[in-house]
This record gives C-alpha cells, structure tokens and sequence, in this order.
C-alpha cells in the first residue's frame, strides 16, 4: 500500500467522517478550484517529511484496513444477508 494523503471538501459530512478523525486533509468548498488545490499540495510538499503527514498516513491506513479490507466487508456483506433473512 502505498503512502497517501487524502485531500477531500471540507463539507460537514467529511469533516465528521474523515478530517476530524485526521485521516483527511480538508479544501474549503471555497478554494476547491485550481489555486486551492496547488495551495494545499505546495503545504504537504513542504512539510512532507513532518509527523503530522507520517500520522496522517498511517492513521488512514489503519482505517481503512480496519474499515475496507476486503475480509471484513465480506463479513459485512454476509451480515446484512443474514439480517435480510431474518427479515
């Protein structure tokens, strides 16, 4: 896996889900234009040896193995038949 940075719309969805948690950075909806997006790369490639991306990344990518790995949403998968059979 590869060592990323997510950077998504600061909307209150994905703030609740992914920037609050520091797994995400966040773009105002207001600078989600070009310049916005040069801004926010320009910052991490500036800073891209610091602790704040190295926890970033590894935050993301502990939940998205806990979250997305595909044996657990086969689990879950499997799960939500079981409830529809229930049903």
């Amino acid at each position: 896996m590869q060592n990323r940075i997510p950077i998504v719309t600061a909307t209150p969805a994905l703030k609740d889900l992914y920037i609050d948690k520091g797994i995400a950075l966040g773009i105002d909806q207001e600078k989600r234009n070009g310049k916005g997006i040069a801004e926010t790369l320009n910052e991490i490639l500036k800073k891209d040896k610091s602790e704040k991306y190295d926890n970033l990344i590894k935050k993301g990518k502990d939940y998205v193995k806990k979250n997305y790995s595909f044996d657990n949403m086969i689990k879950k998968q499997i799960e939500n038949y079981k409830n529809i059979l229930k049903s």
